[in-house]
């Protein structure tokens, strides 16, 4: 069976009245009919608006499976209004304002129960349920990392839990940049000592297990990726892997990508994505398996390229097994742009679902059946049913 993706469902019957925006709006999809009409009694899709940002720009939001919180500039100007909207029954509903800037730095996380909302000044932690202050630091001195941040200052290196601030160990120490190992149990640093110089400490009591030198120029000190128990450096054009424990050095290996920036697993492989493409790497050996120069990224089998255009991959050989065109993905979601619309359809099959008046698909993000996109004057969060639910249906 071809499903042809760039078909538009039909418009709208005339007549048809729609709700105003600001109630819980309810947008009939119709759905495209399948060949051979096998689809024709087909129930129509409905996408049910469930939340906005109250009708004004938000400069940062984060959405999960109970709410929309967001970042807005308050109303007056001064500082800026902190907001939670419940997206489900006893959602968290909150609003407060602090005295942050919205110049584009600042940031929303998730860190076990509280909410992080930070600037290039200032991280300030609340809890999420409640909007309740919890504590707050100075942001030059916090490294986050999941739940827990790296404080560091005055030649002394910390750690503390991010949701309540309590330090659980201090260490001397730098910290130029820190990560976390999966696991939990080592936390590696980059540090200065005389020169720069990798560090991998235990994350029970902070004790130095090891150390290694560095280049003083080509590596990348802001990105240090663990995958499994190896640490990757990033050069110029090649990329040195490190044994996590102890810091032994395993291989170095041309990442043939111009400044590798990122490296994820991909299959039994590790991909390494820069400016110039993704190169697949064999993990004991640094052997290099495929390359694919007009690659910006991989993630779970989907890949975006330089035209701009989404397709799916097989990460044991790189080879394309099929191409989306162009577009954004958002979950189990593939969006396009139709003039002022949006097409919604499943990101595997190419079914297409319907569309969404008013809406842009970039910058959008899925979170369980929700999906929110940026709007003319705000956000809005709709009620995408997932493929599960969908199956049920």
């Amino acid at each position: 069976m071809l499903i042809d993706l760039d078909v538009v469902p039909a418009p709208v019957p005339p007549g048809e009245k729609w709700r105003p925006w600001w109630g819980r709006v309810a947008v009939a999809v119709v759905p495209l009919l399948l060949l051979g009409g096998g689809a024709a009694g087909a129930r129509p899709m409905v996408f049910e608006q469930v939340a906005d940002s109250g009708g004004r720009p938000a400069a940062a939001i984060l959405l999960d499976e109970r709410a929309l919180y967001s970042v807005q500039e308050a109303a007056d100007g001064d500082g800026v209004e902190v907001a939670a909207r419940p997206l489900v029954e006893g959602g968290p509903s909150w609003q407060f304002r602090a005295g942050l800037s919205t110049n584009g730095s600042v940031k929303l996380s998730r860190a076990g129960t509280g909410l992080v909302v930070s600037d290039d000044q200032t991280v300030k932690i609340v809890d999420a349920a409640t909007g309740k202050d919890r504590w707050q630091l100075d942001a030059g001195a916090a490294l986050i990392q999941g739940d827990q941040v790296v404080i560091r200052g005055d030649g002394v290196v910390k750690l503390a839990d991010l949701g309540t601030g309590r330090i659980r160990w201090s260490q001397p120490g730098e910290a130029l940049s820190a990560n976390f190992d999966p696991s939990g149990r080592y936390l590696f640093t980059v540090d200065v000592v005389g020169s720069l110089i990798a560090q991998v400490r235990s994350v029970a009591d902070g004790r130095l297990l090891a150390t290694h030198p560095l280049p003083g120029k080509g590596v990348s000190i802001v990105q240090s990726p663990i995958v499994g128990d190896r640490v990757y450096l990033f050069g110029q054009s090649d990329v040195t892997v490190l044994r996590l424990g102890d810091l032994t050095a395993l291989w170095t290996a041309p990442a043939d990508v111009l400044s590798p920036a990122s490296i994820v697993a991909c299959g039994k492989l590790d991909c390494v994505s820069g400016e110039q493409g993704t190169s697949a790497l064999d993990p004991a050996t640094g052997e290099l398996r495929w390359t694919a120069p007009n690659w910006l990224g991989y993630s779970g089998g989907i890949v975006r390229r330089v035209d701009g255009h989404i397709v799916l991959a097989d990460p044991a050989t790189g080879h394309v097994i099929r191409d989306l065109g162009r577009g954004e993905a958002a979950g189990d979601l593939m969006l396009r742009a139709a003039g002022d619309r949006t097409q919604v359809t499943d990101l595997r099959t190419g079914h297409v679902y319907g569309m969404l008046d008013g809406v842009t698909p970039f910058g959008c993000v899925r979170a369980g059946e929700f999906l929110a996109c940026r709007k003319a004057g705000g956000t809005t969060v709709w009620r995408v049913p997932t493929a599960e639910t969908r199956t049920a249906s």
